[in-house]
């Protein structure tokens, strides 16, 4: 009990006694920034009349804060740092062909901690509320939560001319590698309906959760969620001028994709295999994934196209999918302070 408290406390306290005290919102003005910093290095070296080197790299810093929890003293850092960089060599065969080679590498990390709070008896500050009160004590309710993702890609590109032909052609390989680290609840949540409730040490009865008891906590996933694959892709394009105003481009991309690394994860929830209903078995990379590409130009300004395009993992949806099956919820609730 802090000291403003105890010297405002009555010297005689009747048990059973219930006294009225007033509530109110309580408005106070929060932090907010963020701090961009941007590096740009162009590199271009012509070795002899055929060949050519080109080398990029960007590196972007941005640094915020995270503002989402209710009280600033829980706000904490937001970085995100990129760095990516490629080099490309480009070498001319002759006046009608032309091949490119490029090696590039990218790389993202942002990562929100929950900070260094301590809350007794539990080892991380959950996040608790108050209905009555409209108030959440604790962290940004989404925190610890971020990734370190790193792609690395190798492509070759050959263009060669021949008549009224401009043939493309090419292969692209890329290595993704990700961890996620946020797993819902991983410090606990509970739901108090009023304050008194929690102050008496009730079991809390919120409305979040829907049940009457209000309060979870997930086991975590230490260390973060792994992701990663690879994708293979290879296209043939013809731009034929069939006419001085009339360009007709044949196209044909194929693309194999392995299952993302969390995804193989849901043959481990087989136990709950429903036959006839559903069944969790680790998914199969499509080996069929063609997309052909029809574009017709007109001069002046008519253009008609049919592209197919193949659809590739998308990681946000795999992070969520992945983290609910890895959580393991225990329904406890936090002794008060």
């Amino acid at each position: 009990m802090s000291r403003s408290l105890r010297q405002s406390t009555p010297a005689t306290v009747h048990i059973g006694e219930r006294r009225k005290h007033p509530l109110g919102a309580l408005t106070f003005a929060s932090p907010n920034f963020n701090n961009a910093y941007h590096v740009i290095v162009a590199i271009d070296y012509n070795m002899s009349s055929k060949d050519q080197i080109r080398g990029r790299y960007i590196y972007d810093r941005s640094v915020g804060i995270d503002n989402m929890a209710n009280l600033p003293v829980f706000f904490q850092p937001n970085p995100a740092i990129n760095n990516s960089g490629s080099i490309s060599e480009f070498h001319n065969f002759s006046h009608t062909m032309l091949n490119e080679i490029r090696i590039a590498y990218r790389r993202n990390n942002s990562n929100i901690s929950a900070g260094p709070f301590q809350f007794p008896g539990l080892n991380a500050f959950p996040n608790i509320t108050f209905d009555d009160l409209g108030l959440q004590v604790g962290p940004d309710p989404n925190t610890p939560s971020g990734q370190i993702a790193n792609a690395s890609s190798l492509q070759e590109n050959l263009t060669k001319t021949l008549g009224k032909h401009t043939f493309k052609m090419g292969y692209d390989l890329t290595d993704v590698i990700l961890l996620g680290t946020f797993v819902q609840r991983a410090r606990g949540d509970y739901d108090y309906a009023s304050l008194e409730e929690y102050l008496l040490d009730q079991q809390p009865s919120g409305s979040a959760f829907g049940t009457p008891n209000s309060g979870e906590r997930s086991a975590g996933a230490q260390g973060g969620v792994p992701f990663g694959f690879l994708q293979n892709a290879a296209y043939f394009q013809d731009d034929w001028r069939v006419r001085p105003n009339l360009t007709l481009n044949l196209g044909l991309r194929y693309e194999y994709v392995t299952v993302p690394v969390g995804s193989r994860a849901q043959q481990f929830s087989s136990i709950a295999d429903v036959p006839g209903v559903i069944t969790f078995r680790s998914p199969k990379s499509g080996k069929n994934d063609w997309a052909p590409r029809l574009d017709l130009r007109i001069r002046p300004g008519i253009r008609a196209s049919g592209p197919s395009a193949v659809e590739l993992p998308d990681l946000s949806t795999i992070l969520i999918s992945i983290s609910t099956r890895m959580r393991l919820r225990r329904s406890i609730r936090p002794r008060r302070m």
